[in-house]
């Protein structure tokens, strides 16, 4: 006879282990395709390591492909040359780029990455997430166009023009009512 208690015991410790880490990878990875992001990682050196589904799904590259492969020729040196500065600095990373959708057709993203860390302060892999900023963009550029128009259309008059801010107790004035006024 041979006491088996401690083995057993060990083994039952084993498959809970096991278990909580399947339990722990299912939730990463039903995160990750819930996610309206994409999310990526990159070695140290900038080799993509992958991207979740979300990627091959909007563009219809794989997720191998590599990150030149998607975005617009106007955008790819700035943002390469601002992912190299990342790398070789070890700074986070940001940057609001178009990219390609499967039908040929561009949407602004903005990327945004940061390293992972060992206890040496070396860099052990890069995460980041990808978001589609395309409405956002859009919005600011339409406000930044009608304050623009506001603005020309307030000089090309002679109307006098003034704006109350009763928090802030400041009023601004058109240019015209200087000149209206004295």
């Amino acid at each position: 006879t041979e006491d088996i208690h401690d083995q057993h015991q060990a083994e039952v410790a084993r498959r809970q282990a096991e278990e909580q880490l399947r339990e722990s990878e299912e939730l990463y990875r039903y995160t990750l395709e819930l996610s309206q992001q994409i999310v990526w990682s990159a070695n140290p050196d900038g080799t993509f390591l992958g991207r979740s589904r979300r990627y091959t799904g909007l563009t219809g590259l794989p997720d191998s492909s590599p990150p030149e492969d998607a975005i617009h020729p106007d955008d790819v040196d700035a943002m390469m040359a601002a992912w190299r500065y990342a790398l070789a600095s070890g700074q986070p990373f940001s940057w609001d780029y178009r990219l390609r959708m499967k039908d040929g057709s561009y949407r602004f993203f903005r990327t945004r990455a940061a390293p992972r860390r060992d206890e040496e302060g070396r860099i052990v892999r890069w995460y980041g997430t990808s978001e589609d900023v395309h409405e956002r963009r859009h919005a600011q550029l339409a406000r930044q166009l009608a304050e623009e128009r506001f603005q020309l259309a307030a000089r090309a008059t002679n109307d006098v023009i003034w704006d109350l801010n009763v928090l802030a107790d400041e009023i601004h004035w058109s240019d015209s009512a200087s000149s209206f006024f004295g």
